[in-house]
């Protein structure tokens, strides 16, 4: 708080009082004709509507005018208005001054609601999770209110602090207070998982009525995370069942479930259905071709005369950049005749009917 007065006052004393004709026993504010901002809206023909808080914070489109106007908004005593001093806590954090939104927000004796979660929002934009946590518990002290939006702040918190203990008293409030969404649901899935819950995660997996795929890429994730690739793998299978499409972090999430298997076979499936679906490959065959070569070997022991995995390696390799691999395999295809069959798809497997990561396991 010390350095924040500090670089008020020099605010102060630096220049004149641009925001000087700021009263604050009138409900409106009109600055003088030979004002900056009379002199530019005049310029332009514009009127200059009756003025409030939100137009003088409009003006303030970098930190040092920003100061500037909390510097004149102190001495016109204005700050001690709970709604100012909220509006100052999420423009210190718009502008990256996290230490300055925390100055203000604990001159505030009485915070409500809307005041912790502006500061609770800005901390969670800039990955300030245990900080979060704090608040959170600060704010229960005081209030029973709270809402989805940062319960979903607080959940992601504890998942990324693998904070066990306090995930598990937020889902208590949740339960006892809460009215939760899919995305509270969602939290509560990523927030067992990291902290190696799985079975607690697919138990509350389990309660979500309302499953998208963000739902479904978080329990697909922490089986994945925990080393049950081979479930996640499963739980894909069901997810296309009920016919939610996958984004590209559930694809992503595939691959490296396909890469803690060693399972190429399944992998060579998801490079098809990626072909099939229009996405982009690039990043997410990167991953696979950048496999241990003895999974690679192993594959081509299994099917050695099948020209179509040959291809695969060849499209992996390409991707990874690594074209004198590329050149090798080629050189030995045509050392051994093989040809890939022109006009048919790199998937020799139907992807819509042929589908089963189970199934497919048996082969890799």
């Amino acid at each position: 708080m010390v350095k924040l007065i500090s670089q008020l006052h020099k605010n102060i004393c630096k220049k004149p009082f641009c925001f000087g004709w700021i009263n604050p026993c009138c409900a409106t504010h009109q600055p003088p004709l030979d004002h900056p901002l009379q002199v530019h809206l005049h310029q332009r023909n514009m009127p200059l509507p009756p003025v409030h808080h939100d137009f003088f914070y409009s003006l303030c489109d970098n930190i040092n005018t920003l100061m500037e106007m909390h510097a004149h908004l102190i001495v016109q005593g204005l700050t001690r208005d709970l709604s100012c001093s909220t509006k100052l806590v999420s423009l210190y954090g718009s502008f990256g001054r996290l230490d300055f939104a925390r100055s203000v927000f604990d001159t505030i004796p009485d915070p409500d609601f809307l005041s912790w979660k502006v500061i609770i929002r800005w901390y969670f934009l800039n990955s300030e999770f245990r900080d979060i946590i704090g608040f959170y518990n600060r704010m229960r002290m005081c209030l029973k209110e709270c809402d989805n939006v940062v319960f979903t702040h607080v959940l992601k918190a504890c998942s990324e602090s693998r904070d066990f203990d306090e995930g598990r008293k937020v889902h208590c409030q949740i339960v006892k207070f809460g009215t939760p969404d899919s995305f509270v649901f969602t939290g509560l899935v990523d927030m067992y998982a990291k902290c190696g819950e799985i079975e607690r995660s697919r138990s509350v997996f389990d309660e979500i009525l309302d499953r998208n795929v963000f739902s479904w890429s978080s329990m697909i994730a922490g089986y994945v995370q925990n080393n049950f690739a081979q479930d996640g793998l499963v739980l894909f299978n069901r997810m296309r069942e009920e016919l939610i499409e996958a984004n590209q972090i559930t694809l992503g999430i595939l691959v490296d479930a396909c890469k803690k298997l060693g399972a190429l076979h399944q992998g060579k499936w998801l490079h098809g259905y990626l072909i099939k679906c229009g996405r982009s490959i690039h990043g997410l065959s990167i991953k696979l071709g950048s496999r241990d070569p003895l999974a690679i070997k192993r594959m081509l022991d299994l099917h050695p005369g099948e020209a179509c995995y040959y291809v695969l390696i060849c499209n992996l390799y390409a991707s990874d950049g690594r074209w004198s691999t590329v050149k090798q395999v080629r050189e030995f295809m045509k050392k051994r005749g093989l040809m890939k069959t022109p006009g048919c798809s790199l998937m020799e497997m139907d992807v819509d009917h042929d589908f089963s990561f189970s199934r497919a396991a048996s082969h890799a």
